[in-house]
């Protein structure tokens, strides 16, 4: 379980799971690159083991989240190995 702030308009590159992923918004939004969906404050985001997906925060602020991970974040791209290496997911 993590709180994760990500700033206006960052990217959280595409990346599978180990298990279930679930996000929680709390302030601001993000849009889901995969399902195209738009999630907002109060809005739960539940992602399974066999969904890839991306997301990019709202460049109108930052984008406050509470994160629950029953496994690991399995990155798709190089990018994505740098930023689970540097953020711990």
């Amino acid at each position: 379980v993590r709180l994760v702030e990500l700033r206006a308009g960052f990217e959280v590159p595409l990346h599978g799971h180990e298990g279930a992923e679930l996000n929680l918004v709390l302030q601001g939004g993000f849009d889901d690159l995969g399902s195209r969906e738009t999630f907002l404050p109060g809005d739960l985001s539940v992602r399974g083991a066999a969904v890839e997906h991306g997301i990019r925060a709202h460049d109108d602020g930052p984008c406050t989240v509470l994160v629950v991970l029953e496994g690991r974040m399995l990155p798709r791209t190089l990018l994505g190995h740098v930023a689970a290496w540097v953020s711990g997911f």
